[in-house]
């Protein structure tokens, strides 16, 4: 949001970018022409008469959220402002995903029937439209997909720094390739498959593994890793601030996971130009390479499938085929004109779809 909304006065727009609570490492990212509304509200059930209060002093053309529990909010929050301002939600993760408190399930219930009032829902892989529509008795001039604005001139620039991991800062033949993978340590992200297919593999040539993230996991995956004996070839160095450096030095990006909305971490990985390997799993990795036009794609906890693709792409002496027309969709001089034709349709209509 952050990004978008540097974007977005980059154009020319007078924006506002209002929060909960005003905190977290990306505010020092926020362009000085991005006026900071905090309603101080730790969680956005309290947020609602405040952002309420704000439609009505501010009267603002259009609102733009992300994540049910927001969009939920503002679609309430305009009701009891009683304004017109024109609001654009946004999800992003899968849609299709079964609640496991009773907190999520009520704010799935309660979206169900606040969204057939927002005047656009974004989703983030296009083929969650159809199940949208039906979902929220929405048309399909109301539902679009626009993916997130990985690609940003930060990205260009994190390419351009040295890797901080030693693996990937210094490698030597003896040791093999470098495989990466990016994500908290959670077991929707499968990393335990991971292990075993770099287990299987190791026993036929060698190679190093580095996941970079934290998590819930990391006691049982430390656990894994040491019953697998493969130690020393395994490495869970812990959350990095910039992960897009560590990516850049891999030799093989892999995305093991059961569930996504759209990975970003792998469009990262396709603009850095490495071999990559990813579940097909809901959703994403499909749209994102081409139903595995730019990369594999294997089932989802298929270790047998994964060790064997990471083995043949190990192997290919031809460099991975540069995706760079498809890489577009994912900048964010696409997504900031896509996001304004849905905010301001009368101002930026441009026919994105």
């Amino acid at each position: 949001m952050v990004t978008l909304a540097n974007g977005f006065v980059d154009k020319g727009v007078s924006v506002d970018l209002v929060t909960g609570l005003a905190m977290g490492p990306n505010l020092k990212r926020l362009d000085h022409r991005v006026r900071l509304v905090d309603l101080q509200t730790a969680h956005m059930t309290q947020a609602i008469l405040p952002l309420a209060r704000y439609l009505r002093q501010t009267e603002p053309d259009a609102l733009l959220t992300a994540m049910t529990h927001t969009n939920n909010a503002a679609l309430v929050a305009r009701l009891l402002a009683r304004r017109d301002t024109r609001i654009v939600v946004s999800e992003r993760t899968t849609i299709n995903w079964k609640p496991t408190r009773l907190i999520e399930a009520i704010h799935i219930g309660v979206r169900s029937i606040l969204y057939r009032h927002t005047d656009a829902l974004v989703l983030v892989a296009r083929e969650e439209i159809a199940e949208a529509c039906r979902r929220f008795r929405l048309t399909r001039e109301q539902v679009c997909c626009i993916y997130n604005p990985i690609l940003t001139p930060e990205f260009e620039a994190s390419r351009r720094i040295a890797p901080a991991h030693p693996w990937l800062r210094e490698k030597s033949p003896e040791s093999g390739p470098v495989i990466v993978a990016v994500g908290r340590l959670d077991p929707i992200k499968d990393y335990a498959s991971l292990l075993e297919a770099f287990s299987r593999l190791r026993r036929r040539r060698p190679a190093r593994l580095v996941i970079f993230g934290e998590g819930e996991q990391r006691t049982f995956l430390e656990a894994r890793i040491a019953a697998l004996g493969i130690s020393e070839s395994v490495s869970l160095p812990g959350y990095v601030d910039n992960p897009i450096k560590e990516i850049n030095a891999g030799d093989l990006f892999i995305l093991s996971s059961r569930l996504e909305g759209l990975p970003g971490v792998l469009i990262q990985a396709l603009g850095c130009g490495l071999r990559i390997i990813s579940t097909d799993c809901t959703t994403g990795p499909r749209e994102i390479l081409e139903d595995g036009k730019w990369g594999r794609l294997v089932g989802v906890g298929d270790v047998p499938a994964l060790a064997i693709a990471m083995e043949e792409i190990l192997e290919e002496v031809e460099p991975p085929a540069q995706a760079q027309s498809h890489l577009e969709q994912f900048s964010l001089s696409h997504a900031v004109a896509a996001y304004l034709e849905r905010l301001l349709p009368n101002q930026f209509a441009q026919n994105t779809k």
